[in-house]
C-alpha cells in the first residue's frame, strides 16, 4: 500500500529551528521495510500544497503525525483538506499529543483511527487492518468510533524491542535543510538513541506516554546511522534524541569508544550531544565523552527551589546540580539548563531562588518555559481533580493554550506580568546579548526561522505566521525592558551571571 505520511507544520517562534520529524521518520522506515510505499510530507520544510502532495503520489491510507500542541492547527487544516479531497481515504493520527486528544481527534472528524503511544507495530497492523486483512478490534494500542459514534479503545500494546526496527532511512527526507548550527559542529543533524525515562517527573509525559519504561536503541544500530549522516550528508555532529543518557555504564564507555573509532575511520572528529539527569554521571564519566567529542550536555533543573524539586519529584538536591555544572565546566563540556517558571502554588520567593540558581551556575545556554499543565501528568491530574483547571471541550482551545509568553491558566503565586518579565528577560538575553559563541550560534538559528519566512512567502497562512513572529519578537522585547521595578525585584539583570553570594542558596555551600 502506498502511505503518505505527513508531519504537519509547527508554531515557530522567533529562534526556534526545524527538526528532523525522526518519529514520523521511525514509522515509515519501518513500514517500508515491511513492504510499504512510503513517503513523507514534511509541511515545516515542503512548500507543494496539499492537493499537489495527494496527486504526485497517490496514497492509499494518511498517517498524520500529531507530536506537539504547536502542531494543532496546521493537523486540523491539513486532515479537513485530505478529507475534501479524498473522503474514502483511510486516515490514521499517532504521536504524543494525538494519543492525549484521541476522542477530540475522533469527535472533529479529522481522522478515522488514533494511535496510542509507540506506533509500528500499531500501523503496520492497523494497514492490515484496512485493507481488509484482519479484524479491527485485535489491532492493539488505537481508539475509533462505533457504529453508535461512541470511542472504542482497544488494549494497549506491550512496548517493542526497539532493536526489532530498522536503521532508520534518512533518504526519505532532504537531511541537508535540517542542519543545526552550533560553534563546535556547523552541520549538526539529530538521531534518536533511547526512549523514556524511569524518572517520575509529576509535570513530564514520560509516566503516560512512555510508562516510565527506558529502552535504549542498539549501539551498532545508532553508530550506523552517524556513519551515514557524516558520509552522505557531510554531517560534523550528532544531537541525540536520549532522554536519559549514561544510566549504563559499561554501554556508555563502549559507546565513546566506538564513536572515537569512528571519527578515526571517517578522517572527522564527530562532535555529540545528549540530554541527562543531575546526579548520572560521575567526573570520570564527563571526561571519558568531552575526550570522545561531546561538547554540549543539557541538564533539566527546572527548578533551584529545595521545596519545589521536592514536589516535581525531581530527586536531588542543590548541590548535586552545582557538582554536575562544575564538573561539566572542568572537562570543557558546555552546558544547557532548562527551567519551568510558574509551577502550581510557586512562589515568588521560590521563583527568585531559581533565578538566583540560574545566576550561580552560569550555564553556556539556558531555555526558560512557562508551565502548561500536560494531559495525563500528575499536576495536570492534581489540578483538574481540586476544579482549578477546566480542560478545553476541542482541539482549538487546546492549541490557544501554547505560547512561549503567557500561560492560559496561571496556577502560581506570582502574578501573570512578572512570569512574562522573567521569561522574556532569560530569552531576549540567550537571542540577543549573550557570549560571542552563544550569539553566533542563535543568529544562525533566528536565520533558520527567516529562511522559513522566506520559504512561506505565497503560502496560505503566510503574513499569520509573519506577524506572529513580529508579535513574539515585539512582546518579549516589551517584557524585557518595559518593566524595570520588576527586574530589580527578582535580580534580573546581566551582570548578575556568575555571582555566587545570594543569601537564598547559603545550603549550597
Amino acid at each position: 500500500m502506498r502511505v503518505l505520511f505527513i508531519y504537519p507544520r509547527m508554531q515557530l517562534y522567533l529562534g526556534s529551528g526545524i527538526t528532523p520529524p525522526t518519529a514520523a521518520l521511525s514509522l515509515a522506515s519501518f513500514i517500508q521495510r515491511e513492504g510499504h510505499e512510503v513517503r513523507i510530507y514534511e509541511r515545516n520544510i515542503d512548500t507543494k500544497s496539499v492537493l499537489r502532495a495527494m496527486e504526485e503520489f497517490g496514497p492509499g491510507a494518511v498517517v498524520c503525525t500529531l507530536q506537539h500542541t504547536q502542531q494543532i492547527r496546521d493537523t486540523q487544516a491539513v486532515c479537513r483538506e485530505v478529507r475534501a479531497l479524498r473522503p474514502d481515504l483511510p486516515i490514521l493520527c499517532g504521536g504524543l499529543t494525538a494519543s492525549h486528544f484521541s476522542e477530540l481527534i475522533l469527535k472533529e472528524g479529522l481522522a478515522d483511527y488514533v494511535g496510542i503511544g509507540e506506533g509500528e507495530y500499531t500501523l503496520l497492523e492497523l494497514l492490515e487492518a484496512v485493507d481488509g486483512q484482519r479484524e479491527l478490534s485485535t489491532v492493539q494500542s488505537i481508539v475509533y468510533l462505533d457504529p453508535d459514534g461512541l470511542p472504542v479503545h482497544t488494549p494497549l500494546r506491550p512496548f517493542a524491542d526497539l532493536g526489532d526496527f530498522p536503521e532508520t532511512d534518512f533518504s526519505l527526507l532532504p537531511m541537508e535543510k535540517y542542519f543545526a548550527y552550533y560553534p563546535e559542529s556547523p552541520r549538526t543533524l539529530t538521531v534518536y538513541a533511547s526512549k523514556g525515562c524511569p524518572g517520575r517527573c509529576t509535570f513530564c509525559f514520560n509516566e503516560a506516554y512512555y510508562r516510565c519504561q527506558y529502552r535504549a536503541r542498539r549501539r551498532k544500530t545508532v553508530l550506523r546511522e552517524i556513519e551515514t549522516l557524516v558520509t552522505d550528508y557531510d554531517a560534523d555532529g550528532v544531537v541525540f534524541i536520549a532522554e536519559l543518557w549514561g544510566v549504563d555504564k559499561e554501554e556508555l564507555r563502549a559507546f565513546c569508544g566506538d564513536i572515537t573509532a569512528l571519527s578515526e575511520k571517517l578522517g572527522k572528529r564527530i562532535r555529540w550531544y545528549c540530554e541527562t539527569r543531575i546526579g548520572v554521571l560521575s567526573y570520570d564519566d564527563l571526561e571519558r565523552m568531552a575526550r570522545a567529542g561531546c561538547f554540549l550536555l543539557p541538564f533539566g533543573l527546572e527548578s533551584g527551589s529545595p521545596e519545589m524539586l521536592k514536589r516535581i519529584q525531581k530527586g536531588y538536591p542543590l548541590k548535586r546540580i552545582e557538582t554536575d555544572f562544575n564538573n561539566c565546566k572542568a572537562v570543557g563540556i558546555n552546558t544547557v539548563v532548562y527551567i519551568i517558571f510558574g509551577f502550581p502554588d510557586e512562589t515568588p520567593a521560590q521563583i527568585k531562588q531559581t533565578i538566583h540558581t540560574i545566576f550561580r551556575l552560569n550555564p553556556t545556554f539556558y531555555s526558560t518555559f512557562l508551565f502548561s499543565a500536560i494531559p495525563g501528568t500528575v499536576e495536570y491530574n492534581k489540578l483538574v481533580a481540586s476544579g482549578r483547571l477546566a480542560p478545553p471541550t476541542d482541539l482549538a482551545g487546546w492549541a490557544a493554550r501554547e505560547n512561549r509568553q503567557r500561560v492560559a491558566e496561571n496556577f502560581s503565586a506570582v502574578p501573570d506580568r512578572e512570569l512574562a518579565v522573567i521569561n522574556s528577560f532569560f530569552y531576549w538575553r540567550m537571542l540577543f546579548q549573550n557570549r560571542r559563541e552563544q550569539k553566533v550560534g542563535r543568529l544562525m538559528t533566528i536565520g533558520m526561522a527567516l529562511r522559513r519566512v522566506a520559504d512561506n512567502i505565497g503560502r496560505k497562512g503566510f503574513f499569520e505566521f509573519f506577524f506572529n513572529q513580529a508579535r513574539f519578537a515585539l512582546r518579549t522585547a516589551w517584557y524585557y525592558y518595559a518593566f524595570p521595578g520588576i527586574r530589580k525585584k527578582y535580580d534580573l539583570y546581566p551582570r548578575s551571571f556568575g555571582r555566587r553570594d545570594w543569601e537564598d542558596l547559603s545550603h549550597l555551600d
